[in-house]
């Protein structure tokens, strides 16, 4: 993936938590947004990060997406947390059925993001086949350019 332009970042306290955006082209030259969390992002520093990418012209609202959570420890992270937090997609219909791959750097954060792919696709949120988690960034950029 190429990289356009420098990161934006959202987070209240870049000590707890932040969200890095970065612009980029996959392979087969598609525009695409990756998100990097540090620390641990709350979830309005979630929000906040895809109502940039909704509102700001620099971003497209259907860009597919990379989530880079390798970074995160998600030992805090409780079940009952993945699925309230699920459920702040409504507030973005525009970006139902776009394709967002996250990449993890553990089982427990693997875990977490596919009780939260099941989660979206069992309440209808969206297509939980749009979702796609793994371990390896080069795997989540071919499986987002196919």
């Amino acid at each position: 993936m190429s990289n356009k332009g420098g990161p934006d970042q959202f987070g209240a306290d870049p000590c707890c938590g932040l969200i890095k955006m970065i612009r980029g082209r996959l392979p087969g030259g598609r525009r695409i947004v990756e998100f990097q969390p540090y620390g641990q992002p709350a979830i309005s520093d979630v929000i906040a990060a895809l109502h940039r990418l909704q509102d700001d012209p620099g971003f497209e609202s259907t860009m597919p997406a990379l989530w880079d959570f390798r970074e995160i420890d998600f030992a805090d992270y409780s079940p009952s947390s993945c699925r309230n937090d699920a459920f702040f997609l409504n507030r973005f219909p525009n970006r139902k059925g776009i394709k967002r791959a996250c990449v993890v750097g553990n089982e427990l954060g693997y875990g977490h993001l596919r009780m939260f792919q099941e989660v979206v696709g069992g309440f209808g949120l969206d297509d939980m086949d749009k979702f796609f988690v793994c371990y390896s960034r080069d795997e989540a950029i071919a499986w987002l350019d196919g």
